[in-house]
């Protein structure tokens, strides 16, 4: 059944967004101030007086790498329950990877303080859903936000800004249950009430609206909620302290029966890329050769990857850093099926490539040390017994044991570029152990770092339990090529749910 829901009123509610005028450009105070100088200074330009911030708190220094968090924990008004709850559950494992790598304090302060004020609203209720229309399929728990960080092989982790943060956010009401309106959520933080000065505007969302209309040409509203249709907001934060947007849709699965408005160019889970062409053409001309290339692929030596559309992205950025990206998900993952798809059956080559597939050889090996063949199947390492019932029954997806891939268009760039995502929250043993072999990897292609530095980041991060107990935090870890090179990224999530719920049964056992 198809929702409208009032955004309006929603982003109106102080129990949940912060009711602040819009703000201008942050002026850091200078480098020499105490943390808990710039804290103050950054949060109160961007309150200005909507909100007075609590004096004199006190943190110890360095207080386990999150003191700015501590401070602002103290300082800012408590929202909401809900705020208080994902402020709590999730907000600390972005300050923990912000202290991690290192990020100038005024940024941290700016992300944070961000956080608190637009996006703990967005994560919907503190209840887990019980309906697939409940939950993200995003992270193994249901929960709605998704960490990452991109890790420059030659980066000393000890350097400042020696990673760049990222998050995701599948985004739903927080009274309702049910998601919200992606072109709406987005309109809304890319404004400059929304955006409180902190979300890049270079470059417009002129993608990002093409998109959605070319997708649902007959959406009556941006309002309204397309029925089966899952909407993923990405947020890249850089080390100034400013926010550039990115939008996902994942489009539903075929329906006879579809209300007319809903009707979508396109579904999920189909291996006919056709129906691209247009909006390529209409977003930049030269988008079309490396969609030729890629439905060339999938026509002739990709016919047996397995490989179905599964969602669409771009970044709201200026057209010569913009992308649009097709992501594709297969349910087969050998070696060999891995370097075939990611090189389009050989149609990507050149020393670049050559020397990438032989560091993803090595990342794979890591990984998967059981996988001595190019031919052996990866397979899940534990007993999966904790995804939702609400995909047992349901088309394949997050919750299969596949790998995701995406292929991304630049403009001007006659190729696309590829990256694969292994999904270690079903093919990993458990987190320390996947912590582990990208540590080993990371070693190997000749990264800096003490013994043990990356596990430590994600305890830190993610310090509810023993990330030796099971998978579920480390939820993927990606290989990408890009045109200068190739990168890795981590995945995580805070186990909003899950975390709350094992917190419960810990009490009542002390209790008992």
């Amino acid at each position: 059944m198809s929702t409208t829901i009032d955004h309006t009123a929603l982003w109106a509610d102080g129990r949940y967004f912060a009711q602040v005028p819009v703000a201008g450009k942050i002026t850091p105070p200078p480098e020499t101030s105490s943390v808990e100088e710039i804290v103050y200074s950054v949060a109160k330009q961007l309150l200005g007086d909507s909100y007075k911030l609590r004096e004199g708190v006190v943190v110890p220094k360095d207080a386990d790498g999150l003191e700015v968090y501590r401070i602002l924990t103290q300082a800012l008004p408590v929202l909401s329950e809900q705020s208080k709850f994902f402020w709590e559950r999730a907000a600390r494992t972005l300050a923990s990877m912000l202290a991690t790598a290192k990020y100038p304090i005024h940024a941290q302060t700016s992300h944070l303080v961000f956080w608190w004020a637009r996006l703990g609203g967005i994560n919907g209720p503190t209840v887990k859903g019980t309906s697939k229309e409940q939950l993200s399929e995003f992270t193994r728990d249901g929960s709605c936000v998704e960490f990452s960080w991109v890790i420059p092989p030659e980066t000393d982790p000890t350097a400042p800004c020696n990673r760049k943060i990222r998050f995701g956010i599948d985004p739903f009401h927080p009274d309702l249950r049910t998601r919200l309106a992606g072109g709406a959520v987005t309109d809304y933080l890319w404004s400059d009430i929304g955006g409180m000065g902190i979300v890049s505007q270079k470059g417009g969302k002129e993608w990002r609206d093409l998109i959605e209309k070319w997708l649902f040409p007959n959406l009556e509203s941006p309002e309204q909620v397309v029925p089966g249709c899952t909407y993923f907001v990405g947020f890249d934060l850089e080390p100034s302290g400013s926010i550039t947007l990115k939008h996902y849709y994942m489009p539903p699965p075929p329906d006879p029966n579809v209300e007319h408005a809903f009707k979508s160019a396109t579904n999920r889970l189909t291996s006919d890329l056709s129906p691209f062409k247009p909006i390529c053409a209409a977003l930049h001309p030269s988008l079309v050769q490396p969609l030729e290339v890629l439905i060339d692929f999938l026509a002739n030596e990709g016919k047996d990857s397995g490989l179905l559309f599964a969602m669409v992205a771009c970044d709201l950025k200026p057209l010569e850093d913009n992308r649009l990206k097709l992501y594709l998900w297969t349910p087969r993952h050998t070696l060999k099926q891995i370097i075939h798809n990611m090189t389009l059956g050989g149609k990507l080559k050149g020393p670049k490539y050559d020397a990438a597939m032989a560091d993803l050889t090595k990342l794979f090996k890591h990984l998967f040390p059981y996988a001595t063949d190019e031919n052996v199947e990866l397979r899940p390492q534990h007993v999966i017994d904790d995804v939702p019932d609400a995909y047992a029954e349901e088309q394949p997806g997050r919750h299969d044991a596949g790998l995701l891939y995406y292929y991304e268009f630049f403009v001007g760039e006659p190729n696309p570029y590829s990256k694969v995502y292994f999904l270690m929250d079903f093919f990993g043993k458990n987190d320390l152990t996947t912590a582990q072999s990208v540590e080993g990897f990371l070693r190997e292609v000749g990264k800096p770092g003490e013994s043990g530095w990356f596990p430590g980041d994600i305890a830190r991060a993610c310090p509810h339990r023993d990330l030796g107990a099971r998978t579920g935090t480390q939820t993927g870890f990606s290989f990408g090529i890009k045109p200068k090179g190739w990168d890795v990224t981590g995945y995580y999530s805070p186990e909003v749910f899950r975390a709350a719920e094992e917190a419960e049964e810990r009490s009542k056992k002390l209790s008992a």
